[in-house]
């Protein structure tokens, strides 16, 4: 792994551009001095997956079958 130095972001922190004798993306097998250029994604364009109405009542019932399987298995045993 080799050094990399120098990083400058643009001025709406979008974008960072680095220099570096590292062989980041496999592309710099010589690990001669490169610039490279890491694209940084805003946090208020995030995706947040949430579940539907129907998607509580699914895992609920999920939950509720897996915790009665585990409590009969636990008073089988004993």
């Amino acid at each position: 792994m080799g050094l990399s130095d120098d990083p400058s972001i643009n001025a709406d922190g979008t974008r960072i551009a680095f220099e570096s004798f590292a062989d980041i993306n496999g592309g710099n097998p010589d690990e001669s001095l490169e610039i490279f250029l890491a694209v940084c994604f805003d946090l208020d364009d995030r995706v947040i997956l949430t579940l539907s109405q129907w998607g509580f009542i699914a895992m609920a019932g999920i939950l509720g079958i897996v915790g009665f399987m585990v409590l009969r298995r636990r008073t089988v045993a004993a």
